[in-house]
């Protein structure tokens, strides 16, 4: 590749803020490069990492689990995608990592090492991490509820339900889970005791097709050991 060859890939790096690195057959490291706005957060982590394999590198780790998943996939000579990793540092901060890594081989099919980019991805790891713990306290708000909820999709298969929703139908969660119906599980009455019609669940869908609201509906349940609630 000439020198102008060199100059775009540099740039291209620059704005994808992304880090070039290759290791040899040992899986030490023996080039680090890139520049943009990992430049000045990396700096230290690549002086670091120099001479070391990944897993020896300081303040380098896992976001889950050890490293044992990915020595193995490197000592087999494996490709990998988005490993993800943070990076500690002295100060306190932590930023993360996805690496991903190529094998090279010579000529002669003789492994000679990997070679690989490593790109910044704090902003959507951190923004990963608020939506998990967000879905964890909703999810402990609603299986706190006294009512029974169950969550329906377009399809009308129930995607979700509270504990309360279990104890009202006398099922559990995989029992009422991926569902269309609990007709046959379970029989609703009206509130003068006569079984609901087809008519009372064909306008259940309606709501859920047009997205309206239905208010004030009382039905009782026969469960499956024979309590009516």
């Amino acid at each position: 590749m000439d020198n102008n060859g060199l100059e775009r890939v540099a740039t291209l790096l620059d704005l994808l803020s992304d880090w070039y690195w290759e290791q040899d057959e040992e899986h030490r490291f023996t080039r680090i490069e890139g520049a943009g706005r990992l430049a000045e957060r990396l700096m230290r982590l690549r002086e670091a990492a120099l001479g070391r394999r990944r897993w020896e590198t300081p303040g380098l780790a896992p976001i889950d689990g050890d490293w044992e998943p990915h020595r193995a996939a490197v000592f087999a000579h494996l490709p990998y995608r988005d490993l993800l990793l943070k990076s500690m540092f002295e100060n306190g901060e932590t930023h993360y990592l996805s690496i991903t890594g190529e094998p090279r081989f010579d000529e002669g099919g003789s492994f000679i090492g990997y070679c690989g980019i490593t790109r910044e991805v704090t902003a959507r790891v951190v923004a990963e991490q608020a939506l998990r713990e967000s879905e964890a306290r909703n999810r402990a708000v609603i299986n706190s509820l006294y009512e029974g909820v169950v969550v329906r999709d377009r399809d009308e298969t129930v995607v979700a339900c509270n504990a309360s929703a279990e104890r009202i139908f006398g099922l559990s969660a995989a029992q009422i889970l991926g569902r269309k119906t609990l007709n046959g599980v379970v029989q609703l009455l009206r509130e003068d005791g006569t079984p609901a019609d087809a008519s009372r669940r064909r306008a259940g869908i309606e709501s859920l097709r047009f997205g309206t609201s239905e208010r004030d509906i009382v039905l009782g349940v026969v469960r499956p050991d024979g309590k009516t609630v």
